[in-house]
């Protein structure tokens, strides 16, 4: 360290005695050992309890390292409040945090986070497991309509990657699902629909997921600006701005439609104002039609109209076989390596689908053409999770079949799926080679 940086931390000592000084002689009063109380909904963190609170944990925090005697923290500590406060609504998967690093205890504590100036603002991911899981926050922090969505993105990012069952889906509902395609989706028990139009990176619909992912009453689903759903509504807007719709399940029309610069927090004050005219329903209520209810006996109707090639039974079939059939095989070489090839090229020139399904495969079919020896499941699950990424998750995240649901749950599915799948390849097939023939 040269001499300047030494005089840097010198000067800086210097003023930071000088002001704790001057403030006990103005305010004849201690400085505060912490700016917030038990009535903030902040939670307090110190090193005899920050591991145990978040690492290892089913939820996401985001913390605020500061020292009680910096000026910053003491300004921004107000604007800290509000943005916890606000979150109230998310605790079941973001909980807001703070440390006091001017207490003697957590000075160990602050330095293992690499904490050198204050406030600090990090986010730690679902089930992290040291500080290195802690991300900086670099945005504007005094932002309260920004820091929220900043979160949001952050929330996404972590159930891309890990996909935690008690968290709702984020998935983008496909460009052609239409609202009659959505309504027999929502559960029994629920009374509404939200519909947020924005394209991605979607944050304000992730925001409204995150908020009401425990509420039974509403189910909220994102679509795109060219979803037939916005047109029907008129919904035209630029590619930035968020829209919302309120609907009842049993009306096709909406109750309520935002206009078109509302705020993630005017949407779910919204929200809050229309679940409000309904009862709060119970989780043992709910999970009467939750997927994961031990009794799957339950006869699901059928219509003819089951028998019509479902595009969604096509991308469920696709990525499963991605992402859980090829990638059983720890390594693939040799004989299988060929086969993996021709297969993927073969699903390039003839899968039906929306544009990011065909550019993912094209992706898919460039990027294998380059392996020459052998292929890891590790190596290949990493590859589709890229592409899904840079995409916007084109493949759904959950099976979500329609044709091929089955009688019960344990029937049809993905043999159903992928059969459906090659009768379409091979449509295709006919139609692009018929002239070669």
């Amino acid at each position: 360290m040269n001499k300047y940086k030494w005089l840097s931390f010198i000067i800086i000592s210097i003023l930071l005695v000088g002001r704790v000084t001057i403030a006990e002689e103005e305010d004849d009063e201690p400085v505060p050992s912490s700016l917030y109380g038990p009535n903030d909904h902040i939670t307090i963190l110190h090193s005899n309890n920050f591991n145990k609170k978040i690492y290892n944990q089913r939820k996401v925090f985001f913390v605020e390292f500061f020292a009680s005697w910096c000026g910053s923290c003491i300004g921004y500590a107000e604007t800290y409040k509000q943005l916890a406060k606000q979150l109230l609504k998310w605790k079941h998967i973001v909980e807001i945090a703070a440390v006091d690093c001017a207490d003697s205890q957590n000075l160990q504590l602050c330095r293992e986070h690499n904490v050198e100036a204050f406030p600090t603002l990090k986010y730690f991911k679902y089930m992290s497991a040291n500080a290195n899981d802690g991300i900086e926050y670099r945005g504007n922090a005094h932002n309260l309509n920004g820091v929220p969505l900043d979160i949001a993105g952050f929330v996404y990012n972590d159930w891309v990657y890990q996909k935690p069952v008690e968290w709702p889906s984020f998935q983008t509902s496909d460009n052609y699902v239409r609202l009659e395609d959505i309504l027999p989706t929502i559960p029994s028990v629920t009374s509404l629909l939200a519909v947020i139009v924005e394209n991605n990176p979607a944050k304000v619909a992730w925001a409204e997921m995150i908020a009401f992912a425990n509420d039974r009453r509403i189910h909220i689903v994102q679509i795109q600006h060219n979803n037939p759903i916005a047109q029907q509504f008129g919904i035209i807007g630029t590619s930035e701005s968020s829209r919302l719709l309120i609907l009842k399940k049993d009306q096709s029309t909406p109750l309520y439609i935002s206009k078109e610069h509302d705020t993630w927090l005017q949407m779910q004050d919204k929200i809050n104002e229309y679940i409000a005219q309904f009862p709060v329903i119970d989780a043992s209520e709910s999970n009467k039609d939750g997927v994961l209810h031990e009794k799957s006996d339950v006869n699901v109707p059928v219509t003819w109209s089951q028998f019509e090639v479902q595009m969604m039974d096509i991308i469920t079939a696709l990525r499963h076989m991605l992402l859980a059939e090829i990638p059983r095989k720890s390594v693939i070489k040799g004989e299988n390596l060929r086969a993996l090839k021709l297969w993927v090229h073969a699903m390039k020139k003839y899968v039906p689908g929306t544009i990011p399904i065909r550019k993912l495969l094209y992706r898919l079919n460039q990027w294998i053409n380059n392996i020459s020896t052998e292929l890891t499941s590790e190596q290949w699950t990493h590859r589709i999770k890229t592409i899904q990424d840079q995409l916007g998750q084109p493949l759904p995240s959950a099976s979500n079949y329609m044709a091929c649901r089955g009688s019960k749950a344990h029937f049809r599915g993905f043999p159903c799926g992928i059969w459906t799948l090659i009768h379409a390849m091979s449509v295709q097939a006919y139609q692009i080679e018929k002239d070669k023939i």
